[in-house]
């Protein structure tokens, strides 16, 4: 009799012991209704005494002693595993916006005469464009310069205790101003036109430095790309769990890895002068397309084993 009593009461401090760790985590799982484990029908309340029904408690099953069979983690539906894939995708598209990159370079003697014949030039260049169709918010002034044009003279100079020597010394020879324009062109079928317009205007001091497209609708694309890629990341762990005779359960984490815009296949950069002499002969350009591509990582629960597989 006295025998009994020690394990009736080694039974409760059991017990007490065990509410007492799960009180300690801070989690109160309580089931409303119904046979069927859903995390909705649960109520989380964390360390810190905030409430909600949102996701299933992150806890080790471990802790528990028995793992994911402890009927407490088995009552609250917790997953037993995890199926972790990686879903990718890309989406191209043709390139619909054309960026020109061009300015006027001018040498002379003095700044003021350098200037003066870059303004002029430039003023040619930008009202050329505009009859194509190009507007002042189109256009916007990448970089402005003013530098000497040296060269290196060398002279005979005369050392201490009478020996001489060659020396080189950096002489002006004249003013150096570039003047450089990023110009939008919204019509890619235009741009050839832009250029002529824009080498015929500049003559010899144009300077065509880089030559570029993108695309306009960029946040619709990358809207189609990410579901693309989640939906990759879906199919593939259906298609594990599947396989592997379980139930996938809800999505546990999703991490995006990497996403970017592929530099288009027409992309180019280009130090090239272009003469008013070969005006005369359409500037063939072929915008090409561009490729976006995303990653993302997810990982779905294991709910256990799937009671319709044959296997």
């Amino acid at each position: 009799m006295k025998l009994v009593n020690i394990n009736r009461l080694s039974v409760i401090a059991a017990s007490a012991a065990l509410l007492a760790v799960v009180s300690a985590i801070g989690l109160y799982a309580l089931p409303r209704s119904g046979s069927e484990p859903d995390a909705s029908a649960f109520v989380v309340q964390d360390s810190f005494g905030d409430t909600g029904s949102e996701a299933q408690p992150r806890v080790s099953y471990e802790s528990y002693g028995e793992g994911e069979n402890h009927p407490v983690a088995q009552a609250a539906g917790w997953p037993l595993g995890e199926i972790k894939v990686t879903g990718s995708a890309i989406i191209a598209a043709d390139a619909d916006v054309g960026h020109v990159n061009m300015g006027v370079d001018v040498v002379a003697s003095t700044v003021k005469e350098a200037r003066a014949q870059a303004a002029k030039a430039m003023d040619s260049v930008m009202s050329a464009i505009k009859l194509e169709g190009i507007t002042d918010d189109d256009i916007s002034t990448t970089s402005f310069n003013i530098r000497p044009e040296t060269v290196w003279v060398e002279e005979r100079v005369e050392l201490e205790g009478g020996a001489t020597a060659n020396k080189a010394r950096p002489v002006v020879v004249g003013y150096n101003v570039a003047n450089y324009i990023d110009v939008t062109v919204k019509n890619t079928a235009k741009i050839g036109d832009v250029i002529d317009a824009a080498a015929e205007a500049g003559g010899n001091s144009l300077n065509i430095s880089n030559i570029y497209f993108s695309v306009s609708q960029v946040t619709a694309l990358k809207e189609q790309l990410h579901r693309a890629a989640a939906l990759d990341a879906r199919w593939k762990a259906e298609l594990y769990a599947k396989s592997m005779g379980v139930v996938l359960g809800q999505l546990i984490s999703l991490e995006e890895n990497y996403s970017s815009a592929l530099p288009s296949r027409s992309k180019r950069t280009a130090n090239v002068y272009l003469e008013a002499a070969y005006a005369s002969t359409p500037t063939p350009i072929s915008p090409g397309e561009e490729s976006f591509n995303a990653t993302v990582t997810a990982s779905f629960a294991i709910l256990g084993p799937d009671a319709d597989d044959g296997s």
